[in-house]
């Protein structure tokens, strides 16, 4: 059990905190790791504090099929920091492209 990194044991004391969550080590360890390889950019922890502070209120069912969840809950995450990404890359080049108008208006009126 002591092959997990510091990140997986925090991920995974969390995981078994979760009222009703079906917990396997190696399960869950072979998840995380699967998740992490999937989605590079996403900070494990904080999504997954962010996923059990849903299941408060929105608690696990007989037929909740958790890791499903888990999945689609870091892949909306990963999307949505990519297109939070992709605007400020879009009004950047838009702020580029406004100011490059106008040195050439102004120099060539």
């Amino acid at each position: 059990k002591s092959n997990a990194s510091s990140t997986e044991k925090k991920i995974l004391k969390i995981l078994k905190s979760v009222d009703k969550y079906p917990f396997d080590y190696k399960k869950d360890l072979d998840h995380i790791r699967e998740l992490k390889t999937d989605f590079p950019l996403v900070d494990m922890v904080e999504e997954i504090k962010k996923w059990k502070t849903y299941k408060k209120d929105n608690p696990l069912k007989k037929k909740s099929n958790p890791r499903l969840q888990i999945r689609n809950w870091i892949s909306n995450a990963n999307k949505w920091s990519n297109k939070n990404k992709n605007n400020y890359k879009n009004k950047k080049q838009k702020e580029d492209q406004i100011k490059k108008q106008l040195e050439r208006a102004e120099k060539y009126g």
